[in-house]
């Protein structure tokens, strides 16, 4: 059986605000389309407000688009903390603008 793949690239992020206290912001950033199938890029470290990365992550979409026609990719971006990590930025993209 062929299962559906999605690879997605994670380039930057622009004007992010700097929820950062104490000097520049650890990022990552947390993709899916399924929420159960979260996959996340590797932390960059004091990346400030205008990060480059391209990390990539693979996201399985077996069986998902057929029982799920109007899903979104969801793209979050975090800044890691002592005290808990911290959403800066979303993103949510059709599924079906993406894979036609």
């Amino acid at each position: 059986m062929r299962v559906a793949t999605l690879e997605l690239t994670v380039m930057a992020a622009e004007e992010l605000k700097n929820v950062s206290t104490f000097g520049n912001m650890d990022l990552y950033a947390v993709a899916w389309v399924n929420p159960s199938a979260k996959r996340s890029t590797r932390v960059i470290q004091k990346a400030g407000r205008n990060p480059v990365r391209n990390d990539c992550v693979s996201l399985s979409l077996e069986n998902y688009l057929g029982y799920y026609p109007n899903s979104y990719l969801t793209v979050e971006i975090f800044s890691e903390a002592n005290l808990g990590d911290k959403m800066k930025q979303n993103l949510m993209s059709p599924i079906k603008q993406i894979c036609s």
